[in-house]
């Protein structure tokens, strides 16, 4: 059993991935529907820009809230939370008639996701074996980007069988945005089928409810040794962090813990300056100015970009799992990376 849960838990987590992906595929190309610019007035660059970015403020917001949240609600309903929450912004979207009413349903799926992005990494951890953590952990950002591929199939389908981009009326960017709706409550229904993390458990002392997900995680008894060992280890982990205290924020940015931090947030920052979200947001108009017609802007090589994006993750988690991720990450920048920069800049 401990196999098939675990594969439940990691498909349910991802999901939370799958919905970040979903929402970003979407909005990219109904941005370039005429009937969607005629409703918003999107043909004004300031109000394109801000459908887009309203989106990125809300997940700021909510990844920070929940970065507190999570410990004291548990990672398990937080991830419930997020699917709620990412339905509520999706109804707003689909059902909006005014960009103000847009602009709050795009914010608060965007707090949704950013939930999602806060908790799931840590879920995934704080569940999977020793030995499968690293892999477990990157079937979140595998899920966006399979999240994106999904949502340019489902809004290809829906544009080109209700008149194409050029179409006057309002129902097929209302369905592409409704549809959203769809994982959000495969997530909510999930949800109810997985544990809460063995290690908040441990922190809220519900020591034999921590052990028995152990136990049911591994697919062993609670009298196993291995899973008595595994808990034992990671209540003391959680007993210890207690009796220190508090982290302040000044520890997270000094000595090793500042240079780790400061790593990690230029690398991040980097990766979204190259370029990719330009794509992925405004794919159909760089498209569409590098010389395609509008149905191949906006309904196929959104598809053909997000193939190569989802096989992309794919193929480097392959090569990370044999050389590790400072390889992968150097082929990025001098592969990869350059050649966003490269699409964007020929499209002007």
């Amino acid at each position: 059993m401990g196999a098939n849960y675990n594969l439940l838990i990691s498909f349910t987590a991802g999901m939370g991935g799958l919905l970040f992906g979903y929402e970003i595929g979407v909005i990219g190309q109904v941005l370039a529907l005429d009937a969607f610019v005629s409703r918003f007035g999107t043909d004004d660059p300031n109000n394109n820009a801000w459908v887009a970015s309203m989106f990125q403020f809300g997940c700021v917001f909510g990844a920070a809230v929940f970065s507190v949240l999570a410990d004291t609600l548990g990672r398990k309903r937080s991830i419930l939370v997020s699917g709620i929450t990412f339905a509520v912004g999706g109804a707003l979207q689909a059902g909006a008639n005014a960009i103000a009413l847009l602009l709050v349903g795009r914010a608060v799926s965007g707090f949704a996701i950013g939930i999602a992005s806060m908790v799931v990494p840590v879920y995934l951890a704080e569940t999977a074996p020793a030995a499968t953590r690293g892999t477990i952990t990157t079937i979140y950002q595998l899920m966006i980007t399979f999240g994106i591929l999904i949502a340019s199939i489902v809004n290809t389908i829906i544009i080109d069988n209700t008149g194409g981009s050029n179409g006057s009326k309002d129902y097929p960017w209302r369905i592409a945005m409704g549809a959203q709706i769809v994982p959000s409550v495969l997530l909510v229904i999930l949800v109810a089928f997985i544990p809460y993390s063995p290690r908040w458990l441990a922190e809220k002392k519900r020591h034999d409810e921590g052990l028995e997900t152990i136990a049911k995680l591994r697919g062993h008894t609670t009298s196993d040794q291995g899973v008595i060992d595994e808990y034992s280890l990671i209540r003391a982990n959680a007993e210890a962090d207690a009796a220190v205290g508090n982290a302040s924020w000044g520890e997270l940015f000094s000595g090793s813990n500042g240079r780790r931090v400061g790593i990690a947030m230029v690398n991040q920052a980097l990766q979204q300056l190259t370029g990719i979200n330009i794509i992925l947001y405004f794919g159909p108009y760089l498209y569409k100015n590098l010389g395609f017609n509008a149905k191949t802007s906006n309904e196929i090589m959104p598809i053909v970009f997000n193939i190569v994006n989802f096989t992309k993750g794919l193929t480097l988690e392959e090569i990370g799992e044999v050389f590790g991720d400072k390889p992968v990450r150097n082929m990025e920048a001098a592969v990869l990376k350059p050649s966003s920069n490269f699409m964007v800049s020929a499209s002007r």
